[in-house]
């Protein structure tokens, strides 16, 4: 019964990765980055500069718990249909 239920999840293991490798990628024309929608690639320089910049060059401090608590804990009260 172990047996057959190794056997299961090695077979249900390898339909995931087997779908996995057929992801298409597009190359970004910074030639550094690839991105599975070619929209997205408008989106590296904006990730490196704010990693780069911002929040004391990448490190997790306060600076990053206040903008994620303000950007998400604090959304939780927010209804577009009642303000």
């Amino acid at each position: 019964m172990v047996f057959e239920f190794l056997l299961v999840l090695l077979s249900l293991g390898a339909v995931h990765i087997s779908r996995a490798s057929h992801t298409k990628r597009v190359e970004c024309p910074d030639g550094v980055h690839t991105a599975t929608n070619a929209a997205c690639c408008a989106l590296y320089p904006v990730l490196e500069d704010i990693q780069t910049n911002l929040f004391d060059g990448g490190k997790c401090g306060e600076e990053v718990h206040e903008s994620l608590r303000l950007t998400f804990h604090d959304a939780i009260g927010f209804s577009p249909s009642k303000g």
